[in-house]
This record gives structure tokens, C-alpha cells and sequence, in this order.
């Protein structure tokens, strides 16, 4: 099974696509992995606004003006691993990793709130730190605090990286920003239909909005939903997921015409 990630194209494909067959592209080509099982599950896709997350921050280097602006002040900024060890004793690769986790998970919340660290939560269980990992008790609290508007050293310190890297150009927005309101998914979901989509600013509104609807029927099933297995509540959700999905890309094939 293959894992989620963003990863660039090598910079030979694009010579070889032009001197091959004489196409160039204005914009840089992104691989997207997804791992297989999920691939008719759409609600399953949210790691990938976290993948994002991670491309962006790589891209833009914004662990690393935080790393060094950030590392040094406020006992390291971020939340320490363990009780009683502090930032100054750890190597700056531990710091640097958590870092890029909580900016990942932040990214992700802007688009579709608590579902990211939610769908985390629920396939992996809460985990102590690690050298590579936050503990996922401040992960949560981090993306909960940012979505709360509750002021947090960690969301603190980002949108002042992001508003430098916004002044200098490199950014188009000045600061995290919330995720857009969620959406009544429950009158079309309740009655096994389809929701409509609007247009695509709802998109990811209707994906937070739906892993909420899930994720409620799932844990106390009601109406139609009740008696029937996790499994199958799960399987015709997502269904109702894709198809909502699939019918506003065949009106906008449509309207192209």
C-alpha cells in the first residue's frame, strides 16, 4: 500500500516532454499518492491537505525561518516533547520535524477544520512524541486552539513567518485563515441522496462538513442508519461523497460545452 505525499517532478521530465513531444507546461507538475484502498473513499483523503502542508512548507521554507527565528525564544516556542526535557537539549532535526507536523496540520485545518487530526486520531490512535512526531494530544490542541481563535504560541509563530514570506512576495496570503462554515449536509444524507455542491468554493467545506456527518452516524446511528453495520454506514457515506462529487464535474463538463 502506498502512503500519502506531494512530491515534485524531476526537472528532466519537463526537457523530455518538450523535446519529445513539444509540450510545456506554465506551471510546475505535482505527483499526488494515495494508497489504494482509499481511492473510492473519498472521505479517507483528508491526510492529503496535510501532504499539501508539507509540500508547501518544503517549498516555501517556512520551518526553517521558523526554525531560526523561532527555536531560540519563548523555551523553544513549540511544546516540548516530554515534561522536564527542554528545546535547548534536543537536537534541532527534533524541533525542525515537529514543526513541520504542526504547520502541516494547520494548513490542512484551514481547509477542512478538525477532520485532518480527526481522521488521525481515529486510524492511529493518540500517540506520545517522538523524534519525528508531536504527541497527537498537542496536535489536537494546537488545531482546536487555531480554530477556536484561541491565542497560541505555535499559530503565533507561523502567521508571523507567513506574513514575513507575504511582504517579501513569496506568499499570497498573510496569515492562516479559517476553514469556511460547514454546510448542511445532513437533510440530503439522511434521505441517501446526493448533496449539492454549488461550485467549488464549497468543496472543501462539503468534505469537513460530510467526515462530521460520518463520523456522528458512525458513533450514534439514527434514522435510516440505525441497524445497520459501521462498515456499511461507512461504504454508503463515502458513497453519497463521491457521487455529490462526480455530479458537479459532469455540469461543469457540461457547461463547458
Amino acid at each position: 500500500m502506498n502512503g500519502f505525499y506531494f512530491k515534485s517532478v524531476n526537472k528532466n521530465f519537463y526537457t523530455l516532454l518538450n523535446e519529445i513531444l513539444h509540450v510545456k507546461f506554465d506551471v510546475e507538475l505535482i505527483q499526488i499518492s494515495l494508497p489504494e484502498m482509499y481511492r473510492r473513499r473519498p472521505l479517507c483523503s483528508t491526510p492529503l491537505y496535510h501532504e499539501l502542508g508539507h509540500f508547501v512548507d518544503i517549498s516555501k521554507g517556512i520551518s526553517e525561518l521558523a526554525n531560526l527565528n523561532f527555536r531560540s525564544i519563548n523555551q523553544g516556542t513549540l511544546p516540548v516533547p516530554h515534561k522536564g526535557i527542554e528545546w535547548s537539549k534536543l537536537p534541532d532535526v527534533i524541533w525542525l520535524n515537529h514543526c513541520r507536523e504542526y504547520f502541516a496540520d494547520l494548513f490542512s485545518a484551514q481547509f477542512v477544520g478538525e477532520s485532518g487530526v480527526d481522521f488521525l486520531y481515529k486510524l492511529a490512535g493518540s500517540h506520545p512524541a517522538s523524534e519525528t512526531h508531536p504527541s497527537t494530544e498537542n496536535r489536537v490542541k494546537v488545531v482546536s486552539d487555531f480554530l477556536n481563535k484561541v491565542e497560541n504560541p505555535v499559530v503565533g509563530m507561523f502567521n508571523a513567518v507567513i506574513s514575513a514570506l507575504h511582504k517579501g512576495g513569496q506568499i499570497i496570503s498573510p496569515c492562516l485563515t479559517l476553514p469556511t462554515p460547514l454546510l448542511d449536509v445532513k437533510s440530503a444524507f439522511d434521505n441517501v441522496r446526493p448533496f449539492v455542491i454549488r461550485d467549488h468554493n464549497e468543496m472543501h467545506a462539503f468534505i469537513n462538513s460530510s467526515w462530521q456527518y460520518l463520523c456522528s452516524e458512525w458513533e450514534k446511528p439514527t434514522g435510516i442508519w440505525s441497524g445497520l453495520s459501521k462498515e456499511a454506514i461507512e461504504k454508503t457515506i463515502n458513497d453519497l461523497v463521491e457521487k455529490s462529487i462526480r455530479n458537479v464535474m459532469i455540469l461543469e463538463k457540461w457547461s463547458a460545452q
